[in-house]
């Protein structure tokens, strides 16, 4: 349903992001944008240092970052995002994006 909003606008948490699971159906859209607070940018970087010279974190990606930090106790807020959109998946997207 483009254009709708799956959620209401009460406040909708994280659990777990789950992918690549055999035999499960995924809808939806990974935007891979993240709005944090001043707060959530210290616990971002916090998880960097701890998580940098561990050997997984270069096969890490952000969903691995977000399940880590909700499974330590830290609240994700889910947003959706109606209307309009376009992918930026380069450089050369990105530029094109202000045109839109």
């Amino acid at each position: 349903m483009e254009g709708k909003s799956l959620f209401p606008e009460d406040s909708y948490y994280l659990e777990k992001i789950v992918y690549d699971q055999p035999g499960t159906e995924y809808y939806g859209e990974w935007p891979v944008m993240v709005k944090l607070t001043m707060k959530g940018l210290e616990i971002i970087k916090a998880f960097i240092l701890e998580f940098r010279s561990k050997p997984e974190f270069q096969k890490m990606n952000i969903r691995d970052m977000l399940n880590q930090l909700v499974e330590s106790g830290n609240k994700i807020k889910i947003q959706t995002i109606s209307g309009h959109r376009i992918d930026a998946n380069d450089i050369d997207d990105f530029s094109l994006a202000g045109e839109f």
